[in-house]
């Protein structure tokens, strides 16, 4: 499935966690994907 289609889906889904504030590469984004244990998620 190519990304566009799935993030497409996940937010029709509402499985999809979009988190719109600035994070840290390499420091808080592998924090905030581990506490969503799996689920989706789109950092705009």
């Amino acid at each position: 499935m190519r990304i566009d289609k799935f993030v497409t889906w996940a937010g029709q889904a509402g499985a999809l966690i979009e988190i719109e504030q600035a994070v840290d590469p390499r420091l808080e984004l592998a924090r905030v994907v581990h506490a969503l244990d799996g689920q989706p998620v789109l950092f705009r």
